[in-house]
Formats: structure tokens, C-alpha cells, sequence
């Protein structure tokens, strides 16, 4: 301890919180820490500070009924008797208080510690003149004002982000300092203590602005400053260079940054400005819809605003305009078989949300997946309906019908056959595309989780729920604006990404730590779990994505996706497009597939993309090869790929998996498995985006010929 020289020792009492009985205990079988020792035990943390602008505390003692006495340096004089002295004199100190109270504050805020109380009389100034710091440890020390039962804030000097942390029990950061910082100087300026300080009439600017002008005449007896010489010395304050400052509204206040556009959605909602620009353009395409749906489609890729979200949404789904009319004459009462399993599964549903967890959202959830449920006499209550439900009724909560409707068209399109009664046979081609997926995608993650026998039915509980019991509904809600533009397919490339993002520790798992890693998913970067998934999305083959002949859904024989404009359009029955009937065949090991038609769209594409090809392989023989073949494939006959029965790859095509390319598509007849085993080797290898062409180069020639 350094010595105390002109200074004293000073007490800070106060009482902790005392919400714990003596008895209760924690989930390990011990007593819970009062907050008095939890308050004792961070205070140690503080007697560690030096600095020459900081008081220094000393010791910490526990009274009763756990009152904390704090004893530490102190001084009798602060700023606010610096105030009182004369006025040339005040001015003459005002850039060194400035300087050694800043400097106190950035030594406190590299150390992780916000003082959250500063004000004039916490800023004392012993005899030499010097600056110190005091109180600066109370809300560090009361692990952010929790163990207290007061507020840790001045009402005058805190800012105002301090009071909403407040209401939203979160602590606050160093910013709030620096305006109680701002404050204090401010007295120091204008000569007065704001707490005693009366305004008039007038608007608070102008009647600061003449008290200024009253306090400033000293300085020159001929010209008072007015507002634009104040406006002028703030700018001349401001960080020279305009790039090295913070980024936020142009002078005019009256239009959106163009640049907040790229930054995270997360960002953008807390834009007030960018919000009402946003809210006006889709204001104006709701109020014409149906007829501006594509333009309320091109809107929502960019970004939904909060506000119209419900609306929005059940514009993308489609809900029709008599749903009003047909949930209103739904039995939504009468008993049914589920409704016991509903009664124990909504209390429990969104827990941390408190609009969903009040009484009267229970009774709205229970009604909706009554309605839902005898609406839809095919299929059966099944665990998660009441999750799936929870983002529809949190947006339209005053709107039972229109939850209703965005459920029930949700399920439609996206979960099909999920909730039969014998879905099994959904669930295992929906896997077995999910497979596909990743074995396109990320061969050497298939390939090790293959190895260790974890297959996906270990994931799919959250991929089939999608994901709402991963992600809080805040985030939720970014996932499925794009989930909705994305259609059917998209879900599959969420689950994809969320894999792909754990590849890192999936290839050190083995089987067992695979099971304890998916039972406890860490916690998932949405913004770059959409990034991966829309990625993924443009990637794999549609074909790939769509042969699910039981859950995939059409529409009029297409596959429908708005998120990406320049998409292949896959159609479904055309002589080259998908044909979902073929691919029903147990006998033949399933690898990704890609349709003659889709295979023609990139080549069209990729043409001029040199470093970006798409690499075509035809493993027929060279005879076949030299009859009929596909222009600017290479032929590498199957058979020779072989030596004394083992496989080995061809150094041609070798040198080019290596280099970057779109895609490899492997051709050969429909007639044998030749191709499709030559594609399952090279996935083997560990070769990403490796496919095969779905029926065979047979489609190709009898379009030629027909």
C-alpha cells in the first residue's frame, strides 16, 4: 500500500443482496455463495490497482446482516468545489483535470472495469491539484450491481444506455464513463451544477447555449459565440481524418448510410434510419400485394424489417385471404387424442420468451394446434408441433388465424409427410439425400463419419425441427427469412453448414464424442451459418437437393427457390430433367446425382469460367467415347482404372481434381453401375462436388435423335 501523504481513509458502506436461504443449495449438493463473500472475494481483484490517478483500496469487512463496509484513500476536496473558486482559476485546471480523470478511465477500462458511478463528487483533487479516482470499484466488485439491491447508477451523470442495460439486466460497457466524463466538464464550462440547475422556459439548448454565452463574456467582451461557433469547435473536435471515424449517420440525419446495406442483419435492425427506409419500400409493396409479390420477394432477400415480419412471412407462404373465415369455423375445442401430450408440452415451449410463457399465449398455442390438427386428419401430433408453432404466434399474436395459416403452409412446403403417423419412410429418404448432400459438399467429412458408423439419423431430430431448439427465436427469425425464400430444399443446406462448421472437432470424435457433441450443440454464428448454407445452396445439384419422391414439393413440376434468381429451375418428368421414379431402387448404392438438363445449364454457364469448369469424365469405353460423346469431356474408360483389381487415379485426372473447379460430373451408361461406382471411388478418395449423371448419357442421345 502506497502512503497516504495529504490524503485520509475513507468508508463506503452499503448492503448486499440477501436473496438466498441459508439452506438452499446448488446443482453440485453445496450451499449457494452469499453475495456478501461473492462481493469479498472480487473486491480482492481491486487492492491490485496502481495508478496516480486512482484512490487506492485498502481492506473490505463483513458486517451484519450482510452490510459491506469498503475502506479506501479518500480526499475532502472534488470538482464541485473547484466550481466554486474562481473562475480564471477553473479554467487554468480544466485541461489537466480532463487529462488525469481521462487517464485514470483508460488505465480502469484496460483492466475490464467501467466505473458506472462517475460523477463530480467521485472526482476528488487532494492539495498538490493532482486528480484521483474514487468509488471507481462498485460496480465491479458487485459483479455488475447483482449482488445489490440498488441501482448502481447517478441521475444525473449516467447515460442513458446505463438505464436501459437496467431494464434489460445487462451490464453496460466503458462508453457510459466517457459521457459521465462529458457532463462533469460541462459544469466545469458553463459554470454551474446541473443537478441545481433550473432551465426555463425555452428549449434546453438555448437556454444553455445563453448561459454560455452569459459565462463566456470574460473571455471577450465584443463578440458573444453563437450556435454556429459551438457546432464549429465540436467539429474541430472530431477525428481528422473522416475514415478513422466511427461509422454511423451522414450530417443530414435524414438518409440511411448506403454502406450499413453489406453489415450483419443484426446491425441493420438497430438502424432507426435504415429501419423507416426499409419499412417504407415494403409498406408500400404489402399495401399492393398480391400483384408486387416479386417485388416483395427481390425486398426480402436483402433483408425483413422486424416490424413487418408476420406480414411478410405470410406473404412468402402464400396464406390465403379466407383464412380468417375457415379458422373461425374450426372445432377448436372438443377433445382430441393429443390433448394431453399438448397440455405437457407447452409450458415448457420458449420458456425464456415472456410473451410466449404468459398464460395467454398458452391458451392461443393450444387452439392453434387444436385447429391445426383437425384441419389435417392425415397426420398426427408429434413433439415439436408447439415449437414450430411458436415463431407463427410470436409474430402474429393478436392474430390467431394468421398463425394458423403461416403454420399450417409452413408444413405444407417445407415439412411434408413429416407427421404422419408411420413417417419412417420420410424420414429415411430425407436422410438419405442429407447424406448425399454432405458426401457432395464435404467428401472427407462423410467419409470419417461413415467411418465411426455416425450416421445422420443422429441429427436429424434437429434438422427435422429446424433448429428451433438450437437457436433463441431472435435468431430464429434471421434463419428463416432466408429459409423461406430458399424452399424446400434449404433446410437440408442449413444442416450441411451447421456439420460443415463442426468439422474441426467432428474428424478428432470418434462415435461416442460424435453422440455427446451433437447431444450439446455449441452455440451457432447464424450470419455465417447462412452464408455457408446459401453457398451450399448454389453448389449442389438441384437434382441432388430434389429426389425425394416423398417430401420434396413442386411447384407446377418445378422446384421453386426465390432466395437466388440465377438458380437452375429443376423440372421434374421432362425427357432431361429428374425423374423421381427411378430413384426408388434399394439394389444400387446412392451417390449425388446430377440430370442431363442441369448438367447442359452449368456448361452454359461455367463456359467462360476457366478457373471455375466444370470437368465432365466419361467412363466409357474409347469406342463408345469415339461414337457419341459430350464436347469438352475427357475420357478415362473404367477399366483402366484398375490394376491387379485394385483402384488407382489416372494422373490426368488426378492434376485436375486438383486444380479449383465447379463441379465433376461423371458419364456413363444407364445400362450398367460402372459410372456410378467410379463415382463412389473418387468420393472415397475424400473429392468434393463429384457427381453423376442421372440416367445415364443414353438421355442425351435419344434427345438427339428424337
Amino acid at each position: 500500500m502506497g502512503a497516504l501523504e495529504d490524503g485520509y481513509f475513507g468508508v463506503c458502506s452499503f448492503m448486499s443482496r440477501t436473496n438466498c436461504c441459508s439452506g438452499e443449495c446448488g446443482p453440485n449438493g453445496l450451499p449457494l455463495t452469499p453475495p456478501s463473500i461473492a462481493i469479498i472475494g472480487r473486491f480482492q481483484f481491486l487492492t491490485s490497482l496502481r495508478h496516480p490517478n486512482l484512490c487506492q483500496y485498502l481492506d473490505i469487512q463483513r458486517g451484519k446482516f450482510d452490510r459491506i463496509f469498503v475502506i479506501s484513500e479518500h480526499y475532502c476536496k472534488c470538482v464541485h468545489d473547484v466550481v466554486n473558486e474562481n473562475k480564471r482559476k477553473r479554467f487554468e485546471l480544466l485541461p489537466k483535470i480532463a487529462y488525469e480523470t481521462l487517464s485514470a478511465l483508460q488505465y480502469l477500462h484496460n483492466c475490464q472495469i467501467c466505473h458506472r458511478y462517475l460523477s463530480g463528487e467521485n472526482v476528488l483533487i487532494n492539495e498538490k491539484g493532482t486528480v484521483r479516482l474514487s468509488n471507481y470499484g462498485l460496480y465491479y466488485m458487485t459483479d455488475s450491481g447483482r449482488n445489490v439491491p440498488f441501482d448502481i447508477q447517478h441521475a444525473v451523470y449516467s447515460a442513458p444506455e446505463v438505464y436501459v442495460s437496467d431494464m434489460n439486466c445487462q451490464p453496460t460497457g466503458p462508453k457510459g464513463d466517457i459521457w459521465s466524463v462529458g457532463l462533469m466538464l460541462l459544469e466545469l464550462v458553463l459554470f454551474l451544477y446541473l443537478l441545481c440547475y433550473t432551465l426555463g422556459k425555452e428549449p434546453v439548448l438555448d437556454s444553455l447555449l445563453l448561459h454560455f454565452q452569459e459565462s463566456t463574456k470574460w473571455i471577450s467582451e465584443n463578440e458573444d459565440p453563437n450556435l454556429a461557433d459551438i457546432l464549429q469547435l465540436i467539429s474541430n473536435s472530431l477525428t481528422l481524418k473522416p475514415s478513422a471515424r466511427l461509422p454511423g449517420l451522414d450530417e443530414s440525419f435524414q438518409f440511411a448510410n448506403p454502406g450499413i446495406e453489406h453489415l450483419a442483419v443484426v446491425v441493420k435492425e438497430k438502424d432507426v434510419i435504415y429501419q423507416l427506409r426499409r419499412m417504407a419500400v415494403l409498406h408500400r409493396c404489402l399495401e399492393a400485394y398480391p400483384y408486387t409479390k416479386d417485388k416483395l420477394v427481390v425486398e426480402a432477400r436483402s433483408d425483413v424489417p422486424p416490424l413487418y415480419r408476420g406480414y411478410i412471412w405470410t406473404a412468402l407462404l402464400d396464406v390465403p385471404c379466407t383464412i380468417d373465415y375457415k379458422y373461425a369455423n374450426i372445432d377448436k375445442e372438443s377433445p382430441t387424442a393429443a390433448d394431453r401430450q399438448i397440455e405437457v408440452d407447452i409450458p415448457r415451449c420458449h420458456q425464456y420468451d415472456e410473451l410466449l410463457s404468459s398464460p395467454t399465449a398458452h391458451e392461443k398455442f393450444k387452439r392453434i394446434i387444436k385447429a391445426w390438427i383437425v384441419s389435417h386428419p392425415h397426420y398426427v401430433y408429434w413433439q415439436g408441433l408447439d415449437s414450430l408453432c411458436a415463431p407463427f404466434l410470436h409474430l402474429n399474436f393478436s392474430n390467431e388465424s394468421l398463425a394458423y395459416g403461416c403454420l399450417s403452409s409452413f408444413i405444407d412446403n417445407f415439412l411434408k409427410d413429416f407427421f404422419l403417423k408411420d413417417n419412417s419412410e420420410v424420414m429415411q429418404e430425407y436422410l438419405g439425400v442429407f447424406k448425399m448432400l454432405i458426401a457432395f459438399y464435404n467428401a472427407k467429412l462423410y467419409n470419417h463419419l461413415s467411418k465411426v458408423n455416425f450416421q445422420p439419423e443422429f441429427t436429424i431430430g434437429k434438422l427435422n425441427r429446424l433448429h428451433l431448439d438450437v437457436l433463441p427465436l431472435h435468431k430464429l427469425f434471421h434463419v428463416w427469412d432466408v429459409l423461406l425464400l430458399g424452399g424446400n430444399a434449404f433446410p437440408l443446406c442449413i444442416g450441411a453448414a451447421v456439420l460443415c462448421d463442426m468439422e474441426d472437432r467432428l474428424l478428432q470424435c470418434e462415435f461416442n464424442e460424435c453422440i455427446i457433441l451433437f447431444s450439446d450443440v455449441p452455440e451457432i454464428n447464424v450470419e455465417n451459418c447462412l452464408k455457408k448454407a446459401l453457398e451450399i445452396y448454389q453448389l449442389a445439384p438441384k437434382t441432388l437437393l430434389y429426389q425425394r419422391r416423398l417430401s420434396a414439393v413442386f411447384v407446377n413440376g418445378k422446384s421453386n427457390c426465390r432466395l437466388d434468381p440465377f438458380s437452375f429451375t429443376l423440372q421434374v418428368g421432362t425427357q432431361l430433367g429428374l425423374h423421381l421414379e427411378e430413384m426408388d431402387n434399394d439394389n444400387v448404392a446412392q451417390c449425388p446425382e446430377i440430370c442431363a438438363e442441369e448438367m447442359l445449364f452449368l456448361c452454359e454457364r461455367k463456359k467462360n469460367d476457366v478457373n471455375n469448369s466444370l470437368i465432365i469424365v466419361d467412363v466409357r469405353d474409347k469406342e463408345d467415347f469415339d461414337y457419341y460423346s459430350i464436347p469438352g469431356s475427357i475420357n478415362i474408360p473404367y477399366n483402366s482404372a484398375f490394376e491387379d483389381g485394385n483402384f488407382f487415379l489416372p494422373s490426368m485426372l488426378k492434376n485436375l481434381l486438383n486444380k479449383h473447379y465447379y463441379m465433376t460430373v461423371i458419364v456413363g451408361s444407364g445400362s450398367d453401375l460402372k459410372a456410378r461406382q467410379f463415382t463412389l471411388l473418387l468420393v472415397g478418395l475424400n473429392y468434393s462436388r463429384i457427381c453423376l449423371l442421372h440416367r445415364g448419357i443414353e438421355v442425351l442421345w435419344e434427345r438427339k435423335n428424337s
